[in-house]
């Protein structure tokens, strides 16, 4: 904006690509180009930037990121709420997106903090 800041339009736009690389990688696992490791290492950044753009937050979640998550959700949630999709399908995709919100949960003070599956 000519004073050294930075567009609130352009951290929203930069947390969509982050999502969005992140899905490409996984779509990239049904080609030759596959790579797991590239894979999990970026799905833990993820992970680590939205536990820290809670933490900053000091408690329910907001910034660019979350906002990035929930129009993701939200777009699924449209697809897989239609009569026509399978209710396996729409039961899996609830599961994924409790275990998902539970491994960056934010401990509460005083709580120790509950193993969570990490490749580090």
């Amino acid at each position: 904006d000519g004073e050294g800041r930075v567009d609130g339009k352009v951290v929203a736009r930069c947390a969509y690509a982050e999502v969005a690389a992140g899905f490409l990688l996984l779509v990239e696992l049904a080609t030759p180009r596959r790579n797991p490791l590239l894979l999990a290492l970026f799905w833990q950044y993820l992970q680590l930037r939205t536990m820290l753009e809670r933490a900053a937050a000091g408690g329910p979640a907001r910034g660019p990121l979350h906002d990035a998550w929930a129009a993701v959700d939200g777009r699924v949630m449209r697809i897989v709420g239609t009569p026509a999709c399978p209710a396996l399908l729409r039961g899996a995709y609830c599961k994924v997106r409790e275990v998902a919100a539970k491994q960056v949960a934010i401990p509460e003070k005083g709580e120790k903090p509950k193993l969570k599956c990490s490749i580090m």
